[in-house]
């Protein structure tokens, strides 16, 4: 069977709560998937053979309500393997009514010290899509998360990898409201500035919020209008591009509708004051029954895939599909199917970055029906690390021309399948 389960045994309320990110890949075998499981526990599924096998880790038994996550290699210049998760717990172990911080190492699986941020918050319950939740590192090497509930919008500033947290001004604008924030890195002359994808439900808008972080505030541009949502259902996602810093962003412009475009832009995150908002190609325009979106690039040769949902009916029978584009999103390739079996398939992410090191186009997703996590092994693509070969069942190498000598040299290098190699030499020798 191509689709391939990662965990069996999941919230059914996942698809609310907005907690699945990942696979998060260090090489193309190795990766980890962070998700709220039963009963609202977190926890993760690493893989060290390509997404063919995972094995769980539960980081705490609790009763989280909304979580984020950012991978190391996310933020332009880093090499390191964590993925630093924090969620918002309402009947926790750990604590009720807090919201907590951990590290995830994927090269070893290793799990750090689980750090209180705040422990004097109200979060409502049952309702997962009250909360919201986001997190990013910068370029030079702070961790900056933003909070919302239905009392109350926060703001924290780690300076020592997540140890210790202090408040900060707040990109969100009022608890009540459910709106949508999304956390990156900036690329100002301060390398830690914070660059924030804001979704205001209440305006029916989507703006950059860029943070000053020696000045402790936030500005704000905007990025279009006429934007409607679901509540329960985050409709847009972002990557950076280490080339430029840019930041490629995708969002539906009213899911589960007729009138549905898959936008995309690319922004510049680049002044506090005046940070650059560029549109670039719709994936679809006027398409129904689709919803949610993930974004990586290929940080090798900056080729970008955007996958979201499609049905069928939505909420009840929708496919992961996936679009690519090698040229900036200028223009976009064919649909192309992901997921083997149709259900009520909810939430998809990718995790956003491959780097030099490899790793997979390998989205995950969420079967609410199985109550599952799910990737697929047979349409997923396989990104070598730089300088190694692509992995071929019968590698040739053909030379032909004019040569003057009959002892020609071929030089090979990288790694291979199969073995011999065949050199095909055509020509003329003189």
């Amino acid at each position: 069977m191509a689709d391939k389960s990662v965990d069996g045994n999941i919230f059914s309320d996942l698809d609310m709560s907005n907690g699945l990110y990942g696979p998060y890949w260090i090489d193309t075998q190795t990766a980890i998937i962070v998700y709220i499981d039963f009963m609202g526990d977190v926890q993760f599924s690493r893989t060290t053979d390509g997404g063919v096998n995972w094995s769980a880790t539960e980081i705490i038994d609790g009763s989280a309500k909304n979580m984020s996550c950012w991978f190391d290699q996310e933020t332009p210049g880093d090499s390191g393997t964590k993925v630093h998760v924090t969620w918002l717990d309402s009947t926790g172990v750990e604590g009720a009514n807090e919201a907590f911080y951990v590290n995830i190492d994927v090269s070893d699986g290793a799990q750090g010290t689980i750090r209180t941020i705040d422990n004097t918050l109200t979060i409502n319950g049952p309702y997962e899509e009250e909360n919201r939740i986001a997190i990013t590192k910068t370029i030079g090497g702070n961790l900056l998360m933003a909070l919302s509930t239905q009392v109350e919008i926060e703001c924290y500033r780690s300076v020592d990898s997540g140890v210790n947290w202090t408040d900060r001004s707040d990109p969100f604008e009022t608890g009540n409201q459910e709106d949508w924030l999304l956390l990156y890195p900036a690329n100002t002359a301060d390398n830690n500035d914070v660059c924030g994808i804001f979704w205001d439900r209440s305006t029916n808008e989507i703006s950059m919020k860029m943070y000053d972080d020696s000045e402790n505030t936030w500005t704000e541009t905007i990025i279009s209008g006429s934007m409607s949502d679901d509540s329960q259902h985050i409709n847009m996602d972002a990557a950076v591009r280490h080339s430029d810093s840019h930041i490629l962003f995708a969002a539906h412009s009213n899911d589960d509708s007729s009138t549905d475009d898959l936008m995309t832009w690319d922004l510049t995150p680049n002044s506090i004051t005046s940070p650059t908002v560029t549109a670039k190609t719709n994936i679809f325009t006027d398409q129904a029954e689709s919803a949610q979106t993930s974004v990586l690039i290929n940080q090798q040769n900056d080729d970008v895939y955007v996958s979201h949902l499609k049905g069928g009916t939505w909420q009840n029978l929708t496919d992961i599909v996936f679009h690519k584009s090698d040229d900036r999103m200028g223009t976009w390739g064919s649909e192309q199917a992901y997921n083997e079996t149709q259900d009520d398939n909810i939430l998809v992410h990718g995790g956003r970055t491959i780097g030099d090191s490899g790793g997979r186009v390998q989205w995950s997703w969420f079967n609410d029906d199985l109550t599952e996590i799910f990737v697929n092994l047979v349409n997923d693509i396989e990104i070598s690390a730089t300088g190694e070969a692509p992995t071929t069942t019968n590698p040739k190498v053909k030379v032909s021309g004019t040569f003057s000598t009959k002892t020609i040299k071929t030089k090979i290098s990288g790694t291979f399948t199969e073995k011999p190699i065949k050199v095909k030499v055509s020509g003329s020798f003189q």
